[in-house]
């Protein structure tokens, strides 16, 4: 009789927590078979209606049903699981094991060592495509192999598997990782750069010298680009998305950094009577040379590559303001804004490589402004990501389901339990919001974070294509150095990364204690945050209701205010030393900019 408990999540779900899985939201969880920091795995339910489990992590990509779960879990393979369940000696039914609970056993610490990448291929229930050799032109052995699959969906995935004394275990060998094809590269002076092994492949296929850095875009900065020194010349073909040519611009500079010439080509002029399509690649376009040799298809790669531009190096300050001005025209280089037009104009403060310093004591709504903007640039679709030192992330989204529905009582729990209706359909309709906020949101409310763990978090954010990164706020963070030397340290750091990344920090404030007058000498943290921002803005509450003389496109009018934003420092813009009326809304918990305030 066939096992049903493949086709019940909840089987697996226990079979998962028998090998070290905690918790679960929703269908996500940390993977247990390695060191996971994030919910990398998912369990979903395939179209035979088996229940699976799939980590998406570079290096792991573990994918199975429950017996395969429990035979990594216990070191075994599936056929020795299944061997064991069928004579009657499965370990004991699971099903109503809570999560809390401690596993009976604890899975293997060391990785299985298979005996070939021929058996790890056997034994990966998915379909083999291909397999990908980087073989060391030294030695002639495999420092990586990289295997091509199709998963359940039919689409494409990849495992890395890297050899280890005694046989292979499937993850990526320890960094710098190798290139591809170096022992072609050893034998040419051009080297085309592409995208993917399979990319790789088919160029080397028709006699073109290529290569590829492994798993994929983003990760060009982990490669060992060594072997490409000495070429004559070097061409980058990058997939036709944006994904793709940033990938490239990434394998540019660390080639001209090499002092190689290196030659891009622009996948969207690339034969123009057929003109490849969103995310084709060289592979795509060798494939549409129907009817012609290998010669012929080499012909039509050297012809596009003819077209390639040459990429300039930094020959001087002069091309560094050419480049910057050509950025600038382009709109590559320009400030991101913030949900408030005149604050925008003034400062300027989001433009790429700038730190941001938002300043104020507490109660003036610090926290509800910035949530604002962060609610902002996600509606914008603009990459960034909001750490939360203070109160979870719940607390945070519940704010901006507040702010989002203009409604203020959703956070006053004795409106919700005696309007249930209300509050539920007011989250049913910007549930979709909460999700793909929330994302954007990190949170470490039990923990205190140093300011080290804070620049490595900002590093990875920047790393992964976040154009604003936000700390709310700094001065919850600490440092075991001395606090005047991390916290220069720190701002320094954000700094670089800012420029190195071209993306923008803002980093939450608060005044030093006891300290009433409004100025950058008045700013916790020490001299090096105030001296290495680029902007500083200083929010200040007002008890009462003011009647100010603002400034606007129909002249000047009175508002009124119950919130001034200073802007102590404004680098780039035209703002420094002027301040903005605001309107903190209570029932919207939003801002309102009114105006720049007219001194008398």
């Amino acid at each position: 009789m066939e096992d049903q408990s493949r086709y019940n999540r909840d089987s697996l779900m226990a079979e998962l927590r028998m090998v070290g899985v905690k918790e679960f939201k929703g269908k996500s969880c940390r993977c247990p078979f390695h060191d996971d920091h994030a919910a990398s795995g998912w369990i979903h339910e395939g179209k035979d209606n088996v229940w699976r489990f799939t980590c998406q992590a570079a290096g792991c990509g573990f994918s199975g049903d429950l017996y395969d779960v429990r035979a990594k879990g216990a070191g075994l393979t599936v056929g020795e699981v299944l061997k064991a369940a069928h004579k009657g000696s499965q370990r004991p039914s699971v099903a109503n094991l809570p999560p809390t609970s401690t596993p009976p056993y604890r899975p293997v610490s060391d990785k299985r060592i298979w005996k070939s990448v021929e058996e790890i291929v056997s034994c990966t229930p998915m379909k083999h495509q291909d397999t990908y050799r980087y073989t060391n032109p030294v030695t002639n052995c495999d420092d990586l192999v990289v295997l091509r699959f199709l998963d359940e969906n039919g689409k494409k995935t990849f495992r890395q598997v890297h050899p280890v004394s005694g046989g292979w275990v499937m993850e990526s060998p320890e960094k710098p990782w190798p290139i591809y094809n170096r022992a072609g590269i050893l034998k040419s002076d051009v080297v085309l750069v592409v995208e993917g092994e399979k990319c790789a492949k088919a160029c080397i296929g028709v006699g073109v010298c290529a290569t590829t850095s492994p798993c994929g875009a983003g990760k060009a900065e982990l490669a060992d680009w060594s072997p490409m020194a000495g070429k004559k010349a070097v061409y980058l073909w990058p997939d036709n998305d944006e994904g793709g040519k940033n990938h490239m611009r990434d394998v540019e500079k660390i080639l001209l950094a090499m002092g190689l010439s290196v030659y891009v080509v622009n996948p969207d002029n690339v034969d123009l009577d057929m003109k490849l399509g969103p995310k084709d690649d060289v592979a795509d376009y060798l494939d549409s040379l129907t009817g012609c040799d290998a010669e012929l298809k080499a012909q039509a790669i050297w012809d596009v590559l003819a077209e390639a531009k040459p990429v300039r190096g930094p020959a001087g300050p002069a091309e560094e303001v050419r480049q910057r001005m050509a950025d600038t025209a382009s709109g590559k280089w320009r400030a991101v804004d913030w949900p408030w037009s005149g604050l925008s104009n003034l400062t300027k403060a989001l433009l790429p490589g700038t730190v941001t310093l938002l300043c104020g004591d507490p109660g003036t709504s610090k926290s509800f402004f910035l949530l604002q903007a962060a609610a902002y640039w996600y509606l914008q679709k603009i990459p960034s990501a909001l750490f939360e030192l203070e109160e979870d992330r719940t607390y945070h989204l519940y704010r901006a389901l507040a702010q989002i529905t203009g409604n203020s009582k959703l956070l006053d729990d004795s409106w919700v339990r005696g309007n249930q209706s209300a509050a539920e359909l007011l989250f049913e309709q910007h549930k979709d919001f909460l999700d793909g906020f929330g994302k954007c949101i990190w949170s470490a409310p039990d923990k205190q974070m140093s300011l080290e763990e804070m620049q490595d978090w900002v590093t990875e954010r920047a790393k992964a294509g976040c154009r604003i990164v936000a700390v709310d706020p700094v001065t919850a963070a600490v440092s075991n150095d001395k606090p005047w030397s991390a916290d220069k340290r720190f701002v320094l750091g954000c700094k670089t990364i800012a420029r190195e990344y071209q993306m923008s920090v803002v980093l939450v404030t608060h005044p030093k204690k006891g300290l009433k007058a409004i100025g950058m000498d008045g700013i916790s943290g020490g001299a090096g945050y105030a001296q290495f921002s680029q902007s500083i803005l200083w929010l200040e509450y007002h008890k009462q209701i003011k009647k100010v003389k603002v400034s606007t496109s129909g002249g000047t009018i009175e508002e009124d205010a119950n919130r001034t934003l200073h802007i102590l420092k404004a680098r780039n813009g035209c703002g420094h030393g002027l301040s903005l009326a605001y309107m903190f809304d209570g029932k919207s918990t939003t801002f309102i900019e009114k105006g720049a305030i007219q001194h008398e």
